[in-house]
């Protein structure tokens, strides 16, 4: 297993490179997703590369927790509406969440980086548009239902 952040055995450039290209692979498809809700999860070492909405207070809530295992931060739409959805980026992928979101970072454990929007979902990609109920990106893979 390749550890991410820490551990026995500190992984090379390379090493690091090759474990993130499989799971950072399908974000790199040009798409956009709206949805009511979206949860990110990822390594620290993917931090930067997540496009985080800018916050207008009035509109947008954002509260902070952290552990010894993950920092967790969550937006909240107070609006709950298109008109200035929350709005996120990773690799070529965009998300306009228009009730919640959270962004879970983690720092211990195997390499993670996965998405999942919610409730009401809709995918415009190259193959077209879909209305889902949920959209995940996990391990490497899509899945649609």
């Amino acid at each position: 297993m390749l550890v991410a952040c820490a551990g026995p055995k500190l992984a090379t450039p390379e090493e690091i490179e090759a474990a993130e290209a499989p799971l950072d692979a399908p974000f790199q498809q040009k798409r956009a997703i709206v949805a009511d809700d979206l949860l990110l999860e990822l390594s620290a070492n993917f931090y930067d590369a997540v496009g985080l909405p800018a916050l207008q207070p009035e509109l947008h809530e954002l509260q902070r927790a952290t552990d010894g295992d993950h920092d967790e931060y969550r937006w909240t739409n107070k609006s709950g509406g298109v008109e200035v959805p929350l709005r996120f980026a990773l690799g070529e992928t965009e998300y306009a969440i228009l009730r919640n979101a959270t962004l879970r970072v983690m720092h211990r454990g195997p390499m993670t980086l996965r998405s999942v929007a919610s409730g009401h979902v809709i995918v415009d990609a190259a193959t077209g548009m879909s209305n889902l109920q949920e959209f995940r990106i996990e391990d490497g893979v899509v899945r649609s239902k």
